[in-house]
């Protein structure tokens, strides 16, 4: 019987180990050697709350050649439903009667109303800490800066002569925020 020896061959091993190093060392399949993640906030915006869709200021007549005839109802808060500082503007559209009437927004707070002629009427704010009223027309109005307005709606009836007589007129405050 014959016999046989066989050498070991050493280098096997280390290139088996040094494969296997290599291999531990690559990246996982489909991995990259950067990592995006995706994040999100959204940015707070200007936002109001109206406590009333309704103003009424009641019973009221004309002004006259003489004297203006004014209305002014009890304060009324604006609130913010955001921590921004934010700038409020406001404008008033034109009225529209119950019947016939129609009066356009038009007097700035400066004289007589009956020196525009009939059917011209002023429609105002005015802030817990102004003087005297913005008077509003229909493009917007910057009245107030802040996180919160309260202020005090005025009307300045039409001169003596204009339509609407025994009517209910109806006309709108807009109020718009925005950041400043």
């Amino acid at each position: 019987m014959s016999t046989q020896t066989f050498k070991a061959d050493r280098r096997l091993p280390k290139v088996a180990i040094l494969a296997l190093l290599l291999l531990l060392a690559a990246a996982p399949a489909g991995a990259a050697p950067t990592g995006d993640i995706d994040a999100t906030v959204q940015v707070d915006g200007p936002c109001i709350t109206v406590p009333s869709t309704t103003l009424n200021f009641g019973a009221k007549g004309f002004s006259t050649a003489a004297t203006n005839s004014e209305a002014s109802l009890a304060s009324i808060g604006i609130s913010p439903c955001t921590t921004q500082t934010m700038d409020l503007y406001a404008r008033v559209s034109d009225a529209a009667g119950s019947g016939t009437g129609a009066w356009t927004v038009a007097w700035n707070g400066s004289g007589l109303v009956c020196s525009l002629g009939p059917d011209q009427f002023g429609a105002g704010v005015k802030g817990s800490l102004d003087l005297n009223p913005t008077w509003l027309g229909s493009t917007d109005t910057l009245v107030n800066t802040g996180t919160a307005y309260l202020f005090y709606p005025y009307l300045m009836m039409p001169c003596s002569g204009s339509t609407g007589v025994g009517e209910t007129m109806t006309f709108t405050y807009t109020f718009t925020a925005t950041l400043p």
